[in-house]
């Protein structure tokens, strides 16, 4: 075994490896390529990125789910419960959130306009960034709300304390009780009855259950930082073995830099940088995506000059684009 250049490691062919008796094997050469390096093609490049998607935890995150004994009608009386403060997702299932302002943190728009503009480029599969992006600009991809949602995260843990925990057990009881009167007489057909009223200890013990299991999955650290974010990043699919999907994906980045370049002036780093690269290098490159693909492919290695006549290569041009200001 051998260390090729740029970090890659060359296995040497081996011929008559003995594996069992009557089974002997040769073994072709292969080289592994160092996957830390810079990209040898667009296509590894683009390989190597990630995607952008909003994160939305599950739905019984931070809420206590009660399953109705009887469907609940339409009409009147499914909005006397929404004035309560309940959920009705599901017509035999209410939710309530237990800790105070979850709705206000859920509901915030995405903050992440002008990230996403100059950092990312729509494709087919969502927006992509390169892995070099994500290691120096991660910190500033997150959506709006950010430090509420890292507050009810600190509400959630005091939820440990019993002090805490019992104020806001008695808040979500005082909510079902409400629930049970404004169900009037028919509160027995959809809520459980202790005999002379709702049933406290039943859906007090559905609280406790819901809480230890949030208090358990906010230790998560995976799971903590997705949420805060609001935004979850993930690898680019492989699939690179499919060209006719991978090709379709390649195109529809570059369809991305095509709308881009039809913009009077685009943030998207990701163009200017491209567009800067082949200045006297490629005419018109983003007229056509599926030409724009072709030159990027075919110029990837070759050597231009940069910042008082520095050299360098188009891929690694590129691949610097997230150091613009």
């Amino acid at each position: 075994m051998g260390r090729a250049a740029y970090g890659d490691v060359a296995v040497e062919a081996a011929r008559d490896v003995w594996l069992a008796d009557g089974v002997v094997v040769r073994l072709p050469a292969i080289k592994v390529k160092d996957a830390t390096g810079k990209a040898s093609n667009f296509d590894l490049w683009l390989q190597r990125g990630l995607l952008a998607a909003a994160f939305r935890p599950d739905a019984s995150f931070l809420r206590v789910h009660i399953n109705l004994l009887a469907e609940l009608p339409p009409g009147t009386l499914e909005q006397t419960i929404q004035q309560v403060g309940f959920e009705t997702p599901r017509t035999r299932r209410l939710s309530i959130p237990y800790l105070e302002g979850v709705e206000d943190v859920e509901d915030g728009s995405d903050g992440g306009a002008k990230w996403r503009s100059r950092y990312f480029a729509l494709t087919q599969l969502g927006d992509w960034c390169s892995k070099e992006c994500r290691a120096k600009r991660g910190h500033l991809f997150r959506k709006a709300g950010h430090e509420d949602r890292i507050r009810i995260l600190a509400i959630l843990e005091g939820m440990a304390d019993a002090g805490a925990r019992e104020l806001t057990r008695e808040r979500y009881l005082s909510r079902i009780e409400r629930l049970w009167a404004a169900l009037g007489e028919d509160a027995g057909l959809y809520l459980r009855s202790s005999g002379t009223g709702v049933d406290l200890s039943l859906y007090a013990g559905l609280f406790e259950q819901r809480v230890d299991y949030d208090l358990e999955l906010a230790e998560d650290e995976e799971f903590r930082q997705r949420f805060v974010d609001g935004v979850e990043i993930i690898d680019v699919p492989r699939f690179r073995v499919d060209a006719a999907a991978w090709n379709s994906f390649v195109e529809s980045f570059a369809r991305q830099l095509h709308l881009e370049n039809l913009k009077k002036k685009s943030v998207s780093l990701i163009y200017q940088r491209i567009d800067s690269a082949f200045d006297g290098l490629v005419d018109y490159p983003f007229e056509d995506p599926r030409k724009l693909v072709k030159a990027i492919r075919r110029h990837w290695n070759t050597r231009i000059d940069y910042d008082y006549g520095e050299k360098t290569t188009v891929g690694e041009y590129i691949e610097s684009y997230h150091e613009l200001k």
